[in-house]
């Protein structure tokens, strides 16, 4: 296959870790943390742990502090059936991006330990303008019952924007002891409707495990038509910023995710088909891969 592209519009969620005033405090990390989030034009934070919201305000602010671009973030409810309560960030870039609205279904609380966060993003660069995307942290104790709830959510968020063009996001806990491969393939979010772009055998641990925890799963034509093909991918910071596996996991315990969405400049990419090709890495199953193929050539 060759792929004709420049840099696109990059998305990413991480699941930063208890991200909360002991992280903030640390220098090193919060540097590090800032080196990551800057590669990208939105990122979905999770596990935000601040009753003040300093922590997030903070970050923010070390990471204009570098100047040009400048970011911004939209921020959910503080969400958990426990006194431990987390937060969903999207952090993006405040030139050519911006948000048209935001939806949070407050009896969700019933279904999910941290209900869905859904935002519409209107963005200039990419080829599609407008899209709807969904940050969830899974909870591990009751994987397939929420990813089931997710679905019905979905179904809500799309009726409500008005749009199929969704990228449901975050920790889907959905791997290793948490959920068996059997049970995963039952869950109503494996239909054919919905294009999981990390495939089952990823590693997005820093970790010894070897776990498919983090999660990007698409709907919408355009909005598969619109993505960098392969560019959904796990991103091993360790690697890129040089650390050790102690200094990764002081970051997190978990790697950010990846994908590119095309730019106008690259919204008539040629993309040619070789039969010898491998589609498996384009989203995890061969068929969904060739659904994305024929979306594309429309």
């Amino acid at each position: 296959m060759v792929i004709v592209e420049n840099d696109g519009f990059k998305i990413s969620a991480f699941n930063i870790q208890i991200y909360g005033k002991t992280k903030a405090s640390k220098e090193t990390v919060m540097r590090q943390i800032v080196q990551i989030i800057r590669k990208y034009d939105i990122v979905l934070i999770q596990e935000i742990r601040d009753k003040s919201g300093n922590s997030v305000t903070q970050l923010i602010n070390q990471i204009n502090s570098d100047g040009e671009p400048l970011y911004d973030y939209v921020i959910s409810d503080r969400l958990g059936r426990t006194h431990s309560k987390e937060q969903y960030a999207f952090v993006y870039r405040k030139d050519g991006n911006r948000v048209v609205d935001d939806y949070q279904d407050e009896d969700a609380g019933d279904a999910f330990e941290r209900p869905p966060f859904a935002v519409k993003f209107h963005c200039d660069k990419p080829a599609l303008k407008d899209f709807v995307l969904v940050g969830i942290h899974i909870d591990k104790d009751d994987v397939l019952s929420e990813m089931n709830h997710l679905k019905l959510q979905h179904d809500v968020i799309k009726e409500k924007f008005n749009t199929d063009n969704i990228l449901i996001m975050g920790d889907f806990n959905a791997a290793c002891t948490y959920i068996s491969k059997k049970k995963l393939a039952t869950s109503e979010l494996r239909s054919e409707d919905f294009h999981w772009l990390i495939p089952d055998d990823a590693d997005t641990t820093v970790g010894r495990t070897d776990c498919a925890y983090d999660r990007f799963v698409m709907t919408g034509d355009e909005f598969l038509r619109s993505l960098v093909p392969f560019s959904a991918k796990v991103v091993k910071f360790d690697d890129e910023l040089n650390l050790t596996n102690e200094e990764a996991k002081a970051v997190s315990d978990h790697y950010p995710i990846e994908l590119s969405l095309r730019s106008d400049q690259t919204r008539d990419a040629d993309i040619e088909v070789e039969s010898s090709s491998p589609c498996f890495n384009c989203c995890g199953l061969t068929h969904l891969c060739q659904d994305f193929l024929k979306l594309f050539r429309k």
